[in-house]
Parts: C-alpha cells; structure tokens; sequence
C-alpha cells in the first residue's frame, strides 16, 4: 500500500473542515489524530480553578487553528496539543500525589500523637512498661534516629 499523495490528503481536509462547518461542537469532530495517543481536552480532569478554564480556551483556538491549518502546518499544531495535554495530566497527576503524600503526613502525625498520648496515659496509671512502649513507638514515627539513640543506650549497645 503506498503513502497518500499530496492532493489525498488536501482532499480529505476539505471533507474534514466541511464536517466541521456541518457540525460546529467539539464532541462530533471526527478524530484528526489517534484518539488514544491525544485524548480530548474533557478527558483531563481538573478541579475546575481559572488555569482550567484557560487551559480550555487555548485547546479551543488550537483545534480551530487545526482545523483551518494546511497540512504542513497541521503535523506541528497536533504536537503542540499533545505536548499541551501532556503537560496538563502531568500537572493534574502531581497535585494528585502531593495530596496523597499529604494525607499519608497527616496520618502519620495523628497516630504517633494517639500512640504518645496513651503512652503517657499508661504510665500515668502506673503501668510503666507498656507505657514507654507506647510513647517510644509514637516518637519513632516523628524522630526514628532520636528513639533509636535512646533505645541503644538504654539496652547498652551503644556506649556514650
């Protein structure tokens, strides 16, 4: 099978931008490139702030400067949107994580506060050992190299 020719493809552009004309929203544009490689702007899920919103407005001039755009200048307007949307999930994914590793900080805190406080409730009723235990376990979360000095010197591993 040989590579479409020049007036293939000039031909196939005209259709295209006929079914644009035909159909002026987003959601029945044939698909100009493989939708698994540039998903759709919608498909990139924000939490709606104004850079969203920004981030809209320029897929939207870019898709319609795409679908005027020659065919020589089509190749690197469809990289740019995908090194736009790219840029956007990145961005999305990150905020993600931080959220996720500031939910998992929270936690951490909150049990070693919860272990520290019954520690030191133990040790108020007199119950020294368990106690300790639990006040040590609630600090190694916080200062692990702290609690593991402390640890050696009272069992005599480390001399001071």
């Amino acid at each position: 099978m040989s590579a479409p020719t020049l007036d293939d493809l000039q031909e196939q552009l005209k259709v295209l931008q006929a079914q644009v004309q035909l159909f002026p929203q987003r959601e029945s544009l044939p698909s100009l490139v493989n939708p698994e490689k540039v998903p759709h702007p919608t498909s990139v899920t924000t939490s709606g702030s104004t850079n969203d919103t920004h981030f809209k407005s320029v897929i939207d001039r870019l898709d319609d400067r795409i679908v005027n755009a020659k065919i020589s200048e089509m190749h690197e307007l469809l990289y740019f949107r995908d090194q736009l949307i790219k840029q956007e999930e990145g961005q999305v994914n990150r905020n993600h994580v931080r959220s996720l590793e500031k939910g998992g900080f929270y936690a951490k805190v909150g049990l070693s506060f919860t272990a520290f406080a019954g520690g030191v409730g133990l040790v108020i009723l007199e119950f020294g050992l368990p106690g300790f235990v639990c006040i040590g376990a609630g600090l190694y979360a916080i200062a692990p190299s702290f609690i593991d000095r402390v640890t050696g010197h009272v069992i005599g591993k480390n001399k001071p």
